[in-house]
């Protein structure tokens, strides 16, 4: 599971970077072939070896897109698979842990504190934490339980809405990647936070992006 999650993670962390190299190439090249686009006769060459080059950039980024989505599509159904057999486990009745945890919840008046830091002993055991929602419910007892039950359905759900997105239309990965790092949180797993890239809310309100350095 951990394997899984970190891969899907890397993959989404690795986005940006690329578009952004990918984006820094393009720009060189066709800034070179304005200048050579200025006396057509003397560069016929270069004009045509510099569109070649632009050219197979532009085709290995629909390539890499079309991967990208490819994968997080299977990430996606990997996931469920794995998540549902994860919350599909028995419950084991005879752990004295959760069986001091279900008398308390039944017996105690919890606060939401308590009642949440009662839960987060049961992180990554999602049967178990179901179990011990029921009875927080039974006794209307508030707490911070939700964020730790893993949605296998959810997750597969949210990653194939925003596959092709995030993969072919410039998306941000970042709350996919918030998805992801919540996941694996639930299963005491801490994966780091993407940073929100500038330039995406530039474009997003049709502007140029600001080049650092740049008056």
């Amino acid at each position: 599971m951990r394997k899984q999650l970190e891969q899907l993670h890397n993959l989404l962390a690795g986005i940006q970077p690329e578009r952004r190299t990918i984006k820094s190439q393009l720009s060189a090249l066709e800034a070179q072939l304005k200048k050579y686009d200025k006396v057509p006769d003397d560069f016929a060459y270069e004009i045509k070896t510099t569109k070649a080059k632009i050219s197979e950039l532009r085709t290995a980024q629909n390539a890499r897109s079309m991967s990208i989505h490819k994968t997080l599509l299977e990430a996606a159904q990997e996931l469920e698979t794995l998540l549902s057999d994860e919350v599909k486990r028995p419950v084991d009745l005879t752990d004295t842990k959760f069986a001091n945890a279900m008398q308390l919840a039944s017996l105690a008046t919890l606060d939401h504190n308590q009642a949440t830091s009662l839960a987060e002993q049961f992180r990554g055991n999602t049967p178990a934490l179901r179990l011990l929602k029921s009875k927080f419910q039974e006794r209307e007892i508030s707490s911070g339980i939700d964020e730790l039950i893993v949605d296998p359905m959810g997750i597969k759900t949210a990653i194939e809405n925003n596959a092709f997105h995030v993969s072919s239309q410039g998306g941000s990965p970042v709350e996919l990647a918030k998805l992801i790092g919540k996941t694996a949180k639930q299963f005491g797993v801490d994966l780091p936070e993407l940073e929100t890239d500038p330039g995406i809310a530039w474009e997003a309100a049709g502007l140029p992006v600001p080049v650092p350095g740049a008056k």
